[in-house]
């Protein structure tokens, strides 16, 4: 699938025209995306996006609607792998925001201030470009932080995170 940028410009008479000039064949427009799109929302399960990709979708929500959307109804256990050294973190979201509330943190800093994150990143600030997000469960936003924790804590059990990972406690 290729992509064009289509423009609009002001004509020497003040009226509005558009030109998109394309090889030779003819193309059809198929889809116009508002700028700060970032990608379409692949469902819960399919998300592994990068920290530029999370940031664009936190700081753009009107082109990243249907992200905003989907992320604000439900609660999640998450996990962040650091792709250099494939270390994960595994977290939690709950409350009014549901996930989107939670990674709207990581989206300002990259680390949400988890320590070890942070660390990592503090050591080397170009780090951040390394982790990606991905959702492991959806969780209804009705449980109660207790619930939520206690899901967390199994896939921290799972993934040996605590021991060999980026989790505290």
């Amino acid at each position: 699938m290729r992509t064009w940028n289509i423009g609009w410009s002001l004509s020497g008479r003040g009226g509005q025209g558009w030109c998109v000039k394309i090889d030779t064949f003819a193309n059809e427009v198929v889809q116009l995306l508002p700028k700060g799109f970032v990608r379409d929302f692949p469902g819960y399960l399919d998300i592994n996006i990068s920290f530029r990709e999370l940031q664009g979708i936190v700081n753009d929500p009107n082109a990243n609607a249907i992200w905003h959307k989907m992320l604000s109804s439900v609660g999640a256990v998450y996990l962040i792998v650091d792709t250099k050294e494939g270390k994960q973190y595994v977290g939690s979201a709950s409350g009014k925001e549901g996930l989107l509330g939670r990674w709207k943190e990581y989206a300002i800093n990259g680390h949400g201030n988890n320590t070890k994150l942070k660390e990592l990143i503090e050591a080397d600030p170009k780090r951040i470009h390394t982790f990606k997000y991905t959702i492991l469960q959806t969780l209804p936003r009705t449980l109660t932080q207790n619930e939520v924790l206690r899901e967390e804590g199994k896939y921290k059990d799972k993934l040996g995170t605590r021991a060999y990972g980026l989790n505290l406690n």
